[in-house]
């Protein structure tokens, strides 16, 4: 019997392949988006569980009611835990050493091996992290500065088979030692790291014991089962007890201290840190909740074909009624039949996902951790559970048929059954016209973003060049080539600076103001390290005062502030105010420094010649020089003082575009499931419309024979399923203005939701489904009449 059952799935199969493969490559698009999207979600809900003491790792961060939030830390209070907190076991200062812009790069045999994120550290990191060490030991960090580990897959690129451990690598003008080679972390790890260094090789961070600097990030391993509040409290108010003596309480009362702990450290607010990457919650469960609206206008495809597939098959089952099939006999047939194509759907899916994979893992920024069995024994019997029940409804109803019925092939129909086949394609195009509404928003915002953020200055005409590293030495040459560089016809101007606009974190101060009359106060500024020419060179607009000046020596160590930091702190005339001991000589118009998400913020550049990350050099307008061109004669200026200086020469508004990434990444998933779901959409649609061309045969028959016209047959034909379409466009309007309004709010500076943006959606959809139906339609209407009724 189950043998006979099968082969009629088979057969059954092959006798409908229209839709059959409609049914079965639908499901498999819609599956092939939730493993995806699963596989995403579980790489994100479990970051930073594989470290053997997540549970009792905390970092310490501090909260501001007028200052925000900051993970950063001062480097004094890593000594002062260890001393004063016994509930510690352990603590270790994390510094990016490549932060702040610079490119760093180890040299072997000649060789130079740019690097993306070397990391400084205690030595507890490794007893705190569950980072296995491959080969080699760490030890040496607590006792030699000159050591380092690296990571395997850099330690593989740089040595291929030769034994690392104890080689000679030279890296900021120092000779080190590898000492241990580190399995590279795994993809749900936010701390990532090309190299390790030990902190004593900074001497500037590591003997630095000013409580208001907050300059490196700090994690701590407490006992197990310490209760979090007392914690926080123990450690806040030892701190103000340390400070007390040194009269600068009132500075640091202001912070409150957090423990984040590590298991939320990768859904924190903070972009980009330097040291931990960072996800999205809004963004995981946005992705999450679109891939379930896929599959669910997969599964309504699926019924749709169900349905068809049913009403070609009520006559085989009449017969089957009559040779001794009972109603139970047919509706496990039409079970397994229906639920064939979620099997067949689910190995495609499978494949799919495989093949989507490599294209997946650059927009979601995450590679996804593989699953195990369980996982796939799981997914397996999820999916044959959604096939019989999605098989149920057009099953039990084709087994309440009469013999009778069936034998004559009577089909679902009447106003009900209208209404439910016509739900299911209004809540496919609901969702998919609210998809292509997003796309079109998102699309718009980003444009918006990009214009909007550079509209004070010329990114388009700006070069910058992140310089390897910093010293007295190194500065000397910057101020060579930056001289050097003006040589050429093709650069205006050129200086340096600490900080782009793009940066997404600005140096954030707290430094003295002084105006006359009043008292002096310490304010919160982000703070930029500039050369002279660097206002120039960006394009800044003056509102008041001047821009530093070449003839003025005492300008050296002065300031330019923006618009919303003299208004935020009341400074009128600027002869009366001094920040940080030094004069204010001008106001700038205020600029988009970092993304449209937040509000323009109190910005003060200071001319001061250190601490530089980057050249920056204005081209010359118009140039008839290709970037190929212009880029080779900036590097022979550059390679005649020092080949070692810059890595790489790169356009500013690239740097600015990668603001908008985390957009981009959204729109580009957007796209692909909003053309899943009008892929699928146009399935179901198509399943629908030659059912109805099927069911309506002999009626459009006899119109034919009374007069009727094809304009009048394909309008018959085509209104039904354009007043769904039309009845979608309806929830979709507010359904999607909600949800984009809702993702606007994270923009303080955001584009409009014109009308024009539904009506464009809305027309999409139409002529897709238009395009979808009118086949069918067409064939049907130009049929012989004839034909038609002698089907009776």
């Amino acid at each position: 019997m189950l043998k006979h059952e099968i082969l009629t799935i088979f057969r059954t199969l092959k006798k409908s392949k229209v839709i059959s493969s409609l049914s079965i490559f639908g499901l498999a698009a819609g599956l092939t988006v939730v493993f995806l999207a699963g596989r995403y979600v579980y790489t994100e809900k479990t970051f930073d569980r594989f470290h053997e003491n997540h549970h009792s790792i905390y970092r310490i961060e501090a909260f501001s009611s007028e200052y925000g939030s900051t993970c950063y830390s001062p480097n004094i209070m890593a000594s002062w835990l260890k001393e004063t907190i016994p509930d510690i076991k352990g603590v270790t200062r994390i510094i990016n050493d490549g932060g702040s812009g610079l490119v760093r790069n180890l040299t072997y045999n000649s060789i130079k091996y740019n690097i993306d994120k070397p990391l400084i550290i205690d030595p507890d990191f490794l007893s705190i992290f569950s980072f296995r060490v491959v080969s080699g030991e760490m030890e040496s960090f607590k006792r030699d500065k000159y050591s380092l580990a690296l990571n395997k897959s850099l330690a593989d690129r740089i040595f291929g088979d030769e034994d690392p451990i104890g080689k000679i690598l030279a890296y900021k003008g120092e000779s080190f030692t590898v000492r241990g080679i580190i399995e590279d972390p795994p993809p749900n790890s936010s701390i990532r790291f090309d190299m390790l260094l030990p902190i004593a090789n900074i001497p500037d961070y590591a003997d630095d014991a000013i409580w208001t600097n907050r300059t490196l990030q700090i994690f701590i391993l407490a006992e197990d089962g310490i209760q979090l509040p007392p914690l926080q409290e123990k450690i806040q108010s030892g701190v103000l007890a340390a400070v007390e003596p040194l009269g600068i309480s009132q500075h640091v009362n202001t912070w409150q201290i957090r423990l984040n702990p590590l298991k939320a450290v990768y859904y924190s607010g903070y972009s980009n840190d330097g040291i931990c990457i960072h996800g999205n919650s809004k963004l995981t469960f946005l992705i999450l909740s679109m891939a379930l609206v896929v599959l669910i206008i997969a599964l309504i495809n699926h019924l749709n074909a169900s349905l068809v597939k049913t009403f070609e098959k009520n006559k085989e089952l009449g017969i089957r009624k009559v040779i001794g099939a009972s109603a139970a006999d047919n509706t496990r047939l039409l079970i397994l039949e229906l639920s064939a194509p979620c099997l067949i759907a689910f190995i495609l899916a499978l494949q799919f996902s495989t093949l989507l994979e490599s294209v997946i893992n650059p927009l979601l920024n995450v590679p996804l951790l593989e699953i195990g069995i369980l996982e796939y024994a799981v997914l397996t019997a999820g999916c044959l559970l959604l096939g019989i029940l999605s098989s149920l409804f057009p099953a039990l109803q084709s087994s309440r048929f009469s013999i009778t019925d069936s034998l004559k092939g009577k089909s679902l129909t009447g106003k009900r059954a209208s209404v439910f086949k016509g739900s299911l394609s209004v809540v496919q195009f609901t969702a998919s016209i609210v998809l292509i509404f997003s796309l079109i928003v998102i699309y718009k915002q980003l444009n918006y973003s990009m214009k909007e953020g550079s509209s004070n200055f010329d990114k388009d005409m700006v070069l910058y060049m992140p310089l390897s590293d910093r010293s007295p030495e190194k500065d000397r040459k910057i101020y060579t080539i930056q001289e050097s560089l003006k040589s050429l016809s093709e650069v205006d101007e050129a200086s340096s600076c600490l900080h782009l606009p793009g940066d997404e974190s600005y140096s954030f101060l707290e430094i003295a103001l002084k105006v006359k009359g009043r008292e002096e106060s310490w304010v919160q500024v982000n703070h930029n390290m500039v050369d002279l020419h660097y206002p120039e060179v960006m394009g800044y607009k003056i509102a008041r005062g001047r821009s530093f000046s070449p003839e003025l020596e005492s300008d050296y160590g002065s300031y330019i502030v923006n618009e919303t930091f003299a208004d935020r702190y009341n400074i009128r005339d600027l002869s009366e105010a001094e920040l940080n001991g030094s004069p204010i000589v001008g106001v700038m118009k205020d600029i988009h420094y970092n993304s449209l998400h937040k509000g323009i913020e109190p910005l003060a550049v200071r001319y001061f010649n250190s601490y530089q990350s980057r050249i920056v050099i204005r081209l010359a307008s118009p140039s008839d020089h290709s970037f190929s061109e212009i880029s080779t004669k900036i590097k022979g200026k550059i390679e005649a003082i020092d080949a070692t200086a810059v890595s790489d020469i790169l356009f500013l508004n690239g740097h600015i575009a990668a603001l908008y990434e985390k957009e981009n990444r959204l729109f580009a998933i957007l796209f692909l499931l909003a053309v899943f779901s009008i892929l699928i959409s146009c399935m179901g649609l198509f399943s629908m419309s030659l059912y109805a061309a099927k069911s309506r045969t002999k009626e459009i028959g006899i119109r034919k024979v009374v007069g009727a016209g094809m304009s009048d047959l394909m309008m018959l034909l085509n209104r039904e399923f354009l007043k769904w379409v039309a009845a979608a466009f309806v929830f979709a309007v507010p359904a999607g203005w909600y949800a984009m309004d809702r993702w606007l709010n994270n923009f303080a500076y955001k584009t409009t939701i014109d009308w024009w943006i539904f009506m464009l959606a809305g027309i999409i959809a139409m002529s897709v489904a238009l395009l979808t139906v009118s086949g069918h339609a067409w064939r049907t209407a130009a049929r012989n009449p004839v034909e038609a009724l002698r089907e009776e």
